[in-house]
């Protein structure tokens, strides 16, 4: 097994400059191909280098250029930069993965050493202050062990080893799937006028609906006999893996709850701990009931874990503080698989500062506002609207 495995992409058919790869770099007598090789191969950390390139007949030449330079290669789907990428890292099962492109030829192998040498615990790391050209991606599987089941010109199938569903009936322990469609031109809005009127965190939305031409769907499928914990685990790996696999996304969008999050807010997350998934994949949205000064604060998306959302129909207080108890409530539910029962009590605001002596009463509901769910509703005294 190969421990760290540089994987460098490169084809011939640029559309600006065809063949670049293969042209001489200056008087040097070696190709840009060849000095980056050469360059990465000069790692003190890095134990093999292996080119990535399409199968397609344009390309033909390149793989000659590498059989007869005795330089590794592997092929795969040209537009699938994924499923490329993703084949190559299979066949050498590398504890941790370097990632370079071929029309860098001034690569530094000494900072591709200082990375790795620094990774610690990290999942990703990337050099944001370096010239242009310069640095590498270094990131492990975030899955583990993967298998890659199916694949085609629709959709690939993989099964990450790590996570098993038992089945009784056979007493069995399975994968569950992980499903990613071929990327699509984007047909309709992204999101609707109501999805998009509770995007609290990203100040940028509207740019980058805009510049969002494509897409991909990613799904997981007999997932549910998962725990909680454990599922919520394997998503927010599953978007990271996603994330370096495609280096263009610009954002994700979580169908059940419609959170939409920036390529770079996930990746600058500082929190690598399974509660992200609240952050990830929950929305906690905000509306003012018209023609009243009632407020309401819920979540959406925490039923992809089989938990209770919350809901807070209330007045009189700030609906900043709300927000904030709400996250606070959603990851107590999760970091402790929902111990609440109904008729539990919490403790509740005052002055906009957590306090034990203000207990709020939580019941199991139906919620109040779309979609329908089961929500816990905090019931907050006498900021408390409605009828209880």
């Amino acid at each position: 097994m190969v421990n760290t495995l540089c994987i460098v992409q490169a084809r011939l058919t640029s559309s600006r400059l065809p063949e670049k790869v293969l042209m001489e770099l200056g008087n040097s007598g070696l190709s840009i191909l060849e000095h980056v090789n050469m360059r990465l191969n000069k790692s003190l950390k890095i134990d093999k280098v292996v080119f990535a390139i399409p199968d397609t007949p344009l390309n033909d030449k390149l793989a000659d250029f590498l059989e007869n330079k005795k330089i590794e290669y592997c092929r795969g789907s040209e537009n699938d930069v994924l499923g490329r990428f993703y084949h190559c890292a299979e066949k050498y099962n590398p504890e941790l993965i370097v990632r370079a492109t071929c029309d860098n030829p001034c690569v530094d192998w000494h900072l591709a050493d200082e990375m790795i040498e620094n990774w610690g615990d990290a999942d990703y790391m990337y050099c944001k202050e370096t010239p242009l050209g310069t640095s590498v991606e270094v990131f492990t599987k975030h899955l583990g062990p993967v298998d890659c089941f199916s694949y085609g010109a629709e959709s690939a199938g993989f099964a990450p080893q790590n996570y098993k569903v038992h089945y009784e009936d056979n007493d069995a322990e399975v994968p569950p799937t992980l499903m990613i469609t071929k990327c699509e031109k984007i047909d309709k809005p992204v999101l609707d006028d109501f999805d998009r009127s509770q995007v609290w965190n990203c100040p940028n939305v509207d740019e980058l609906l805009a510049e969002c031409e494509y897409r991909v769907f990613a799904t997981d499928m007999l997932a549910a006999g998962l725990e909680s914990k454990q599922r919520a685990d394997m998503l927010v790996k599953y978007v990271d893996a996603l994330l370096e696999l495609y280096p263009a996304c610009k954002a994700v969008v979580f169908g059940p709850s419609r959170k939409f999050l920036s390529r770079e807010s996930i990746e600058n997350y500082p929190d690598k701990a399974v509660t992200r998934f609240i952050d990830y994949a929950v929305n906690v949205r905000y509306f003012n009931i018209q023609g009243t000064e009632d407020m309401m604060v819920d979540s959406v998306g925490m039923s992809t874990l089989f938990l209770p959302d919350v809901q807070y129909h209330f007045h009189g207080m700030n609906p900043d503080d709300v927000v904030i108890h709400a996250y606070n409530m959603l990851y107590f539910i999760l970091e402790n698989d929902n111990p609440v029962g109904d008729g539990d009590t919490i403790s509740g605001l005052e002055n906009g500062e957590l306090d034990s002596n203000v207990q709020w009463t939580l019941h199991y509901e139906d919620s109040l506002i779309q979609p329908v769910r089961a929500v816990l509703d905090v019931n907050m005294g006498e900021y408390a609207s409605g009828t209880r």
